[in-house]
């Protein structure tokens, strides 16, 4: 019995999860044994239950399945995982005898999605130019037309009324491999307060993008997925107090390879790693041209490229303590427009920093954040960055140094008050590099509140 059980362990390890080993009736010469195997065989596949997507869609990605063929946990594991990623579509996986014998039948029970998602935000994370207090809801659509597609739409304002922004997106799930289709529009309109009001600014920004996304693989261990998008962004500036307007206008296509995988090593932990390729080309209106034009000027109109990496590490260090490694890099190959510079500085990069404290064409950041979870809704968090940036590629002038470093550490809080209320705060404290002219050293509280429904 200790072989049967050995050759069933192989072949399921082998990824055959349905095979079974037998002794067949026989007689044993000369110390040789027969063992049976039953590999295991798709019958049919059924649907129970009810969903917001046309069975039609899911049984593309079922068909996929090889029906009569001995099946492996890779080949089901993945369709059942991107069917649970059609939006409106929960769905769980039940294995039933088949009719022939050896067959086994996929059943999928399924249960009602919530037709529309609701998120209100509300934070600080705003500039004092444009106004520090956010507002912003988002509605999502569950299925809208019964076909694991998902619309989206957000709407954000500050309590000064300087800034406002609008976004829509559409996502559409095509064939039965994982294939995503999305389209994007977005307007943001601002006006510049504070520090800044004398100048009369204001501008606006739309973009319009398109791409679509492929998963080479996906699992509950181990995914590796593929995205490429086009976009085409205009920005318009206005200075009144100077008579001075400065369009742009700027289209590019973005290649995005990503990954991420769990493992065991050191009591286990999970990793990502993200590597994007932009190419795009800038153009400028008459007087943004004139002021960009090299020598006098960066030179930033035309073609260019820009590589993004980012690598990042969650390792366990005790069941409710986790270290959290994270590394992101940008490299350029000329100066670049600032609405394409690596900016840091704010809650999600540099908290230590007002939002957009420093600009580079190129430049790494490094971040460590020590995590534990005190409860099941309550965790404290200490960290610590680094970063470097190459402030443009191509420097107008020697005489001042084209590097800055930034780096700062601090403390912070996440918490799941109930139901579908959470809380996040920082406290974060920049380095001892010199910060700009109107800013001071104080500490920086960043704090963020967000209820869905």
């Amino acid at each position: 019995m200790e072989a049967v059980e050995a050759v069933e362990a192989r072949y399921k390890e082998a990824g055959y999860f349905l095979a079974q080993a037998y002794l067949p009736p026989q007689k044993i010469r000369d110390g040789d044994i027969e063992i049976l195997i039953t590999e295991g065989k798709l019958g049919e596949a059924r649907l129970e239950g009810e969903s917001r997507v046309n069975p039609d869609v899911v049984f593309k990605y079922l068909d996929r399945i090889p029906k009569g063929q001995a099946v492996t946990m890779a080949n089901v594991e993945r369709q059942i995982l991107l069917i649970n990623e059609l939006a409106g579509e929960r769905a769980v996986l039940d294995l039933q005898a088949g009719e022939t014998p050896g067959s086994t039948d996929i059943v999928l029970a399924q249960t009602m999605g919530a037709p529309v998602i609701g998120r209100l935000d509300v934070s600080n994370h705003g500039s004092p130019s444009t106004g520090e207090k956010r507002v912003g809801i988002s509605l999502i659509g569950n299925s809208p037309w019964n076909l694991g597609d998902q619309l989206s739409a957000n709407v954000m304002a500050t309590e000064t009324g300087n800034l406002s922004s609008y976004n829509l997106r559409y996502e559409l799930p095509v064939g039965g491999d994982g294939w995503r289709l999305t389209a994007a529009a977005s307007l943001a309109e601002y006006s510049l307060g504070g520090n800044f009001a004398s100048l009369n600014a204001s501008g606006q920004a739309k973009s319009i993008r398109m791409g679509a996304a492929y998963p080479f693989l996906r699992s509950r261990a181990s995914n590796l997925n593929f995205q490429i998008v086009a976009d085409h962004i205009q920005l318009n500036d206005r200075i009144a107090s100077v008579d001075l307007d400065l369009g742009k206008r700027s289209r590019g296509l973005t290649a995005t390879l990503s990954g991420d995988w769990l493992d065991e090593v050191w009591g286990g932990g999970s990793s990502r790693i993200d590597l994007a390729w932009r190419h795009g080309v800038l153009s400028l209106g008459p007087t943004s041209a004139a002021l960009d034009a090299f020598p006098a000027g960066p030179g930033t109109a035309g073609g260019f490229n820009k590589a993004n990496l980012m690598l990042m590490r969650q390792q366990a260090i005790h069941p409710k303590v986790s270290l959290q490694m994270q590394l992101n890099y940008q490299l350029a190959d000329k100066n670049l427009d600032s609405s394409e510079k690596l900016s840091l500085g704010g809650p999600l990069t540099l908290p230590g920093y007002a939002n957009g404290e420093a600009s580079g064409d190129s430049g790494g950041q490094a971040k460590l954040n020590l995590r534990w979870q005190i409860y099941n809704d309550l965790a404290v968090g200490v960290f610590a960055d680094y970063a470097r940036l190459r402030l443009a590629h191509t420097p107008l002038s020697t005489a001042a140094s084209n590097h800055k470093r930034l780096s700062d550490s601090g403390v912070n809080i996440d918490w799941n008050v109930f139901g579908g209320l959470t809380a996040s705060a920082i406290l974060a404290w920049a380095g001892k590099e010199a910060p700009n002219p109107t800013d001071n050293d104080r500490p920086r509280l960043w704090f963020s509140m967000a209820y869905t429904w």
